[in-house]
C-alpha cells in the first residue's frame, strides 16, 4: 500500500459496509455480483505545513486468483483510478483504467480492450474493478449531477 502512494506519510484502514440498496444498484449497473458488503480501502494522507490532506486511496480486489491493487486519486469529490497493478497482467491492459471512474462504463470490448491479456482474465478483472469503482463512489464519492 505504501509503494502505491509514495507521497503519503500515513495510512488508515477504512472498513465500510455497503447497504442492501447500494449492493442492488451496483449489481444492476454491472451485471456482476458484489462478493462482500464489507468494503476495505486504505486512504493515504500527507501533512504539509500542518494541514493533513488525503492524496489517494488503495483497494485490493481479487479476480482469477490474482490480487489487483487499485490506486485512486480524488477528483472533484469522486474517486478516479490513478493506476492498476496486477502481477502477470500486461501493462497495455492495466494502463487503460487510468483516469476512469464511476462515470465510465468500463466494459471489456467497448472502452477497455484485452491488449495482450487472456480474454477471460481481462473480463473477470474488468468486472471486479467496475464493482470496486462503483463501491468506492457509493461509499466515499459526493453526489453530483450527470
Amino acid at each position: 500500500v505504501k509503494a502505491a502512494l509514495p507521497g503519503a506519510q500515513t495510512f488508515t484502514a477504512m472498513h465500510k459496509e455497503l447497504t442492501d440498496a447500494q449492493v442492488a444498484s451496483i449489481e444492476k449497473d454491472t451485471g456482476g455480483k458484489v462478493s462482500a458488503k464489507d468494503h476495505h480501502s486504505y486512504p493515504g494522507f500527507s501533512t504539509v505545513n500542518g494541514t493533513r490532506t488525503q492524496i489517494g486511496a488503495v483497494t485490493l480486489v481479487k479476480a482469477v486468483g490474482k490480487e489487483i491493487v487499485v490506486i485512486y486519486e480524488n477528483k472533484d469529490g469522486s474517486p478516479l483510478i490513478k493506476e492498476i497493478k496486477a502481477e502477470g497482467m500486461p501493462a497495455g491492459f492495466l494502463s487503460q483504467f487510468a483516469g476512469k471512474g464511476h462515470d465510465n462504463d468500463l466494459l471489456l470490448g467497448v472502452d477497455i480492450k484485452a491488449n495482450g491479456a487472456k480474454e477471460d482474465e481481462a473480463k473477470a478483472i474488468t468486472d471486479a474493478i467496475r464493482i470496486d469503482v462503483l463501491s468506492m463512489q457509493a461509499l466515499y464519492g459526493k453526489a453530483h449531477a450527470h
